[in-house]
């Protein structure tokens, strides 16, 4: 799971989005799902770890993946850690999964300028004259 846009900062993006719309009962369930405590951290902080160190400023050197995985691995000592951590990650995806359905639901007009945007992205104009 992939917090980038989404959940890094709990002001922007998509927690604010439902807070906004209240949809509070989602936007609580998801909050739930990043605070759930795995050994010494949270969710958040776990998957904010991966985000930072290996996709939004990825370096790859064996040192620095060896570090991040003792990291996790201090986190994962239990079966139960192990569980909720799953138990989580699913819950954040389904919620996340939830929360686009509501969205299109309530607001089409969001999904379809979305769509929009993705397609110019997939699909640029020609810049031939």
């Amino acid at each position: 799971m992939k917090l980038d846009g989404f959940y890094q900062d709990r002001k922007d993006g998509l927690l604010a989005v439902l807070r906004l719309v209240n949809c509070n009962p989602l936007a609580d369930n998801i909050e739930a799902a990043l605070d759930t405590h795995i050994g010494s951290s949270t969710f958040y902080q776990m998957q904010n770890d991966y985000r930072d160190k290996n996709i939004a400023h990825p370096q790859f050197r064996m040192n620095l993946q060896a570090d991040f995985v003792d990291r996790m691995k201090r986190n994962l000592t239990s079966a139960a850690h192990i569980e909720a951590f799953c138990n989580a990650d699913d819950e954040l995806k389904a919620c996340t999964a939830a929360a686009y359905v509501w969205l299109a639901d309530h607001y089409p007009q969001l999904l379809e300028d979305a769509n929009a945007a993705d397609r110019l992205v997939d699909n640029p104009p020609s810049s031939e004259i």
